[in-house]
């Protein structure tokens, strides 16, 4: 029997098409649904955690009739409330709802919102290697932490003395990278000086303005976070001084880090410091003509603190 197969379908390339719609949204922080009927995509959006969805609720009104809807992740208070999308299931004459499920021996960021199968409706748990591990990590940080997601952006030459960021603005695909990486967030934070001026003016992939936030001491830096939790917004980006950084390091508040490391000297004046200790393990990187590119993240994380642990590998 294929995995990922319910009633002869394999649900599995379904489940894909919507965890990339997701996930094109925002790595961390994306949703998604598609609606579909006998085979036929008649609706596939994404959103981020902690927004409005009345575009799903619509979609399901529209085109409902008779469809199966599949969601990228089990109904929870960041994405959609369960007894609100069954309403509106069973009022749009949905078919089936299909989302991966979380097994026994994962620990769920939050309490599930568990979805009672009516007659109308029929509720399919899909496997739950289909869940996006990134977005489940994303969600178990701002359950467990009570704060976003972290993601440090920051600079140093090869001694780990400060540097600019700016030493990296003419390399090819070193400023869409934190393009890209800023457009995935709920919001971004900076020190004064810290952001490289072609990347001051942008926008999320949902269209919301990115005004940096500006933040010099480190409980203005908690302050944001904070409020970040309370405005239900799970992933963020701080672009710090390696110095910055690592006092964020050293307060827990980091996930990961997206390390820039020139080959020119750094600012002078400055102290070497080492950031990655061997707590952190690298999962990817970029070569430029200048310097490289680290993207690390903590050794040994688990999506559950039990006995029969579920350790994740590289999660590029």
């Amino acid at each position: 029997m294929m995995i990922g197969k319910h009633d002869g379908v394999d649900h599995s390339h379904y489940m894909a098409l919507v965890l990339d719609k997701a996930s094109s949204i925002s790595p961390n922080a994306g949703v998604g649904w598609m609606l579909c009927r006998n085979g036929r995509v008649l609706a596939i959006r994404g959103s981020m955690h902690g927004e409005r969805l009345d575009a799903l609720l619509e979609d399901i009104d529209v085109y409902g009739e008779a469809a199966d809807l599949y969601l990228s992740s089990p109904p929870n208070p960041l994405f959609v409330d369960s007894q609100v999308l069954l309403d509106v299931a069973i009022r749009g004459q949905i078919k089936q709802i299909l989302f991966p499920q979380l097994d026994a021996h994962l620990c769920a960021p939050f309490e599930p919102q568990p979805l009672l199968s009516p007659a109308a409706v029929d509720i399919v748990p899909l496997p739950s290697w289909l869940l996006e591990i990134r977005s489940y990590l994303t969600l178990q940080t701002y359950m467990q932490k009570r704060r976003p997601w972290v993601t440090c952006v920051t600079s140093a030459d090869l001694c780990g003395r400060e540097s600019s960021l700016d030493t990296f603005e003419h390399e090819f695909g070193a400023m869409d990278y934190l393009r890209n990486l800023f457009q995935g967030a709920h919001f971004i934070a900076t020190q004064p000086h810290s952001m490289p001026m072609s990347l001051n003016k942008l926008t999320n992939n949902l269209g919301h303005d990115l005004p940096p936030y500006s933040m010099s001491h480190l409980h203005e830096a908690k302050t944001l976070l904070s409020q970040g939790y309370v405005n239900k917004q799970t992933s963020c980006v701080l672009v710090t001084s390696v110095a910055f950084a690592a006092s964020l390091v050293k307060e827990g508040l980091v996930d990961e880090i997206v390390y820039h490391l020139g080959l020119g000297r750094g600012l002078p004046n400055k102290q070497p410091i080492r950031l990655l200790s061997d707590e952190w393990e690298i999962f990817s990187s970029a070569q430029f003509s200048n310097g490289i590119r680290l993207n690390a993240r903590r050794k040994g994380l688990y999506v559950c603190d039990n006995l029969s642990k579920l350790k994740l590998g590289r999660l590029n």
